[in-house]
């Protein structure tokens, strides 16, 4: 590492020239009296030599000061003209920097906002409307954290151009922040004008990307606002745009969503949510719930799930599908993860102690403590201090989860292999789906998505898909697991089909940690049968 200014620092450096120490007017007026002071010495003698004649010599003589000023004044002219031209492209520049994105050359956050200012001043006491629709990418932080930031810059300034051919003239394209976009209408007639305009876009993204190895497909999420129903001024109208952008997102993404009032009830009630769930750990309002396994050819308990949960002191209970993408969101899944595999092993290895048979105890990971740099280290930390050998801890990962970094994925699993850890592709059949990453990645078990046991065995279409799924995963030396079995004739179609665990509410729901252990030691000996 070279230390700034040191002499390894210099080596190499173009040592710059003499210089003025100052510069712009002063330097002219330097030059100016230079000039000055070299006539006044030089012109008498200049003229002596030049001229013979004391006469013709007192006869120009007048006129050598009214050359001086002609002279002086052009070089002036020359001189201030060139400046002035120097400053005034140094401002284009400077307004062009403040003012536009540096990337995509867009106008940004800046001037959109002051643009978004005058338009609604100028239609402010009228009938006409306008909108903005605000625009964010869809899983774009995956393309840039798989393909890097070079392509990541590429794909920014070839949405930017599709989306400006796509729009009229009349509309302005802003680039914000990121993969975050912004449009607005100074003028429209009715809704259905702007929902064209945000089909539009999407039809834009839609089409593959050339530059990029076997295409890619982008979609974005769009949330639009409309002047004057939706917002009076700027900020307003912002505001309502990002949390149409929010909800649209939140739905999915690759759709649009025209704000209305009661999306702000629904983000306040998220925002309540998510200050409470601050506190949640503390206030000991969070639980975990054990859901059972049920082996299909043994007919006995093959395994435990924590499933964790939250009740309000009022009774009243929160669904892991309000609280745990808020928790995702905040930050607090890291805290909350590692205190419910904590829990779920501290109460593994006490069935242990009390001489219960064994079971493997599976629990969930979120995407953003999978990929923590301290991930593997807090999984190792809570076995040792909770006793538990890992081999009897199932860690379940989704698909998409794990297409987020293969490599760094990849890894991770192998070190998990290796202190003895299994792992489960949770969910499986509604991501990727792709035999080449399940032959890549070091997994021990797949666990059907709940959507295909749902319509067993009606649909023909979830039959043939699970069906399929058994075998693959038999074929790859994976133990499968059904997820959501509520039914009888989904028990037997899976135990034909040679499924090896199922779990649902047709063997046992979710128990408390004293009901699951009074279950195992019913059943420490004796098998189940379901009739």
């Amino acid at each position: 590492m070279v230390v700034a200014g040191g002499e390894s620092g210099r080596k190499g450096m173009k040592k710059p020239g003499w210089r003025l120490p100052f510069s712009g007017l002063r330097r002219i007026v330097f030059y100016y009296l230079v000039l000055g002071a070299a006539w006044a010495f030089c012109s008498d003698p200049l003229l002596k030599l030049l001229i013979d004649d004391p006469r013709l010599r007192e006869l120009l003589h007048p006129f050598r000061d009214i050359f001086f000023f002609v002279l002086t004044g052009f070089f002036l002219y020359l001189v201030l003209d060139r400046y002035l031209k120097v400053l005034r492209r140094g401002d284009r520049k400077l307004f062009h920097a403040a003012y536009h994105d540096s990337l995509t050359g867009l106008a940004n956050q800046l001037r959109f906002q002051n643009l978004l200012e005058e338009t609604l001043s100028e239609l402010s006491g009228g009938d006409n409307k306008a909108a903005i629709l605000l625009l964010d990418l869809d899983r774009f932080r995956t393309v840039v954290r798989t393909l890097g930031h070079s392509v990541g810059n590429l794909l920014l300034k070839e949405i930017a151009r599709r989306l400006q051919s796509c729009l009229d003239p009349q509309a302005l394209l802003s680039r914000f922040s990121g993969d975050e976009f912004a449009v607005l209408l100074p003028s429209i007639e009715h809704s259905d004008q702007v929902a064209g305009v945000a089909e539009s876009l999407q039809k834009c993204l839609k089409e593959p990307f050339p530059f990029v190895e076997h295409g890619l497909h982008l979609s974005g999420s769009i949330g639009i606002a409309i002047y004057p129903h939706d917002g009076h001024d700027a900020i307003t109208l912002l505001k309502n745009a990002e949390v149409a952008r929010s909800r649209a997102k939140e739905m999915g993404g690759h759709g649009f969503q025209f704000y209305f009032p009661e999306m702000n009830e629904y983000f306040l009630q998220s925002l309540v949510l998510e200050n409470r769930l601050h506190t949640a750990l503390e206030r000991n309002e969070l639980g975990v719930r054990y859901q059972p396994l049920l082996h299909l050819h043994r007919s006995r308990i093959s395994g435990v799930e924590a499933l964790i949960c939250w009740r309000y002191p009022d009774g009243e209970s929160i669904s892991p599908e309000r609280f745990i993408p808020l928790a995702e969101e905040t930050g607090l899944i890291e805290p909350i993860g590692e205190w419910v595999l904590t829990r779920a092993c501290r109460q593994n290895h006490h069935w242990q102690q009390q001489g219960l048979p064994p079971q493997r105890m599976a629990v969930n990971v979120s995407v953003r403590q999978f990929f923590h740099p301290g991930f593997f280290d807090m999984v190792c930390r809570v076995l040792e201090n909770t006793g538990l050998a890992p081999k009897w801890l199932a860690l379940e990962l989704t698909e998409s989860m794990l297409m987020q970094d293969v490599e760094q994925a990849r890894k991770l699993l192998a070190d998990l292999r290796q202190l003895g850890v299994k792992v489960v592709i949770d969910d499986f059949g509604t991501g990727y789906s792709s035999l080449s990453y399940l032959k890549r990645f070091p997994v021990d078990g797949l666990k059907i998505d709940q959507s295909f046991i749902e319509g067993i065995p009606r649909d023909h279409g979830d039959t043939a898909l699970t069906a399929a799924i058994i075998a693959m995963g038999h074929a790859l030396g994976l133990e499968v697991i059904a997820e959501g079995v509520e039914r009888l004739e989904q028990y037997r179609f899976l135990k034909e089909k040679g499924c090896d665990r199922i779990q649902g509410y047709l063997f046992h729901p979710p128990l408390t940690a004293e009901e699951c252990t009074g279950l195992l030691m019913e059943h420490r000996m004796e098998s189940i049968v379901i009739a």
